[in-house]
């Protein structure tokens, strides 16, 4: 199981609310602690914890397990370079609220505390998401978009680690954002990237199950209703996972990435104009003839699957790659079925005059 960890608490009390009301008479006294000072306070001191307890223990992070098991030893994501990096951005943001303290500028006061506020409350946040993302890694396991994706390793290994490596920084609407070689991010982008890239044990599950279901219909000399099944798969699919579809594994052993070159069996057919990125072979129509190809530039075939553009197209192929399974698995089903029937009855399936043939051959070979 994850760590237990500790809370951050930003939220937007009454304190803090009367504090940002209070603007309204504050006066600048120089060596004195202003309310600005205190609201960062406020929004850093479980990151001051962290940095008294673990300021001796620190070290350089260099793996991606110990980027999270460091999490784990702070018992939180607050790191003490994370508190000297929050303290230090709010640094310049304090001097203005000082000069605004020292002009009387009631208006500007109050609104710097709300923002310094609501960056302490986006802190709580960013914490939330990385102890989600710790809890992925620990128990539930990454798929492709991390686990293959060295950039999204190294994204998430940065603000795991707490070493100084991700930097916070306020954008231009005023978000906090953290700045990771040279590339900023936001947190709705990290949520993004956690959610997509975690393992997709659930789908994996579904699908089996129902590829289960259908050995379960051939062994007893059900129907495999190819279209219906097909319809169905491409109903089940949705648009933002497309990368998860491609190059996970979650159909069996093997992702889609590394089957579709040899797949057999596949029919889907879908017309594109001319010079469509899909469409390999240029005739027009994407089939897997184009994924197949000699001298193919498979990882191009790939990535253009994922451009919204060709959402559809790619959804249908993912369908059919589905229904192929599925239909393999119905074949094991029915290739039993036939087994154990011929078993049973040795002319199962023989026409009458060849049932009238074996049994006249079985009663001469018995005189």
């Amino acid at each position: 199981m994850a760590e237990t960890r500790r809370s951050l608490d930003y939220s937007l009390g009454g304190d803090i609310l009367d504090r940002v009301s209070k603007a309204r008479e504050a006066k600048y006294k120089p060596g004195k602690k202003t309310i600005y000072d205190t609201a960062v306070d406020l929004g850093t001191k479980a990151l001051e914890k962290g940095k008294e307890e673990q300021a001796a223990k620190q070290e350089s992070l260099a793996g991606w397990d110990s980027a999270f098991d460091a999490m784990g030893d702070r018992g939180s994501w607050a790191s003490p370079q994370l508190f000297d990096q929050f303290q230090q951005l709010e640094t310049g943001f304090r001097d203005n609220y000082i000069e605004a303290v020292r002009s009387g500028n009631k208006a500007d006061q109050q609104r710097m505390l709300k923002e310094q506020a609501a960056r302490s409350s986006s802190l709580q946040g960013w914490k939330d998401v990385m102890e989600t993302a710790k809890e992925i890694n620990d128990v539930t396991g990454w798929g492709a978009l991390v686990k293959n994706n060295d950039k999204s390793k190294a994204i998430l290994q940065a603000l795991a680690s707490g070493d100084g490596s991700a930097t916070p920084v306020v954008g231009e609407n005023g978000e906090l954002l953290f700045e990771i070689d040279g590339e900023r991010y936001s947190r709705s982008q990290i949520d993004e990237l956690v959610a997509k890239g975690t393992d997709p044990k659930a789908l994996r599950s579904q699908f089996l199950n129902g590829t289960a279901s259908q050995m379960e219909a051939g062994l007893k000399n059900g129907v495999f209703d190819q279209d219906l099944v097909n319809q169905t798969n491409l109903g089940s699919l949705d648009n933002d996972k497309m990368y998860t579809y491609i190059y996970d594994a979650w159909t069996g052993p093997t992702s889609f990435a590394k089957d579709i070159t040899a797949l057999e069996g596949a029919t889907f057919s879908l017309e594109v104009p001319d010079g469509h990125n899909l469409d390999a072979n240029n005739d027009n129509v994407v089939n897997i003839e184009d994924f197949q190809v000699a001298g193919v530039d498979i990882e191009a075939m790939l990535e253009a699957m994922q451009d919204p553009e060709n959402i559809d197209i790619a959804k249908q192929v993912i369908a059919d790659y589905m229904t192929i399974k599925q239909k393999a698995n119905f074949d094991k089903g029915k290739t039993e079925y036939d087994k154990r029937l011929k078993e049973s009855d040795p002319t199962a399936g023989m026409t009458a005059q060849e049932k009238i043939d074996y049994y006249k051959e079985l009663a001469a070979a018995k005189k």
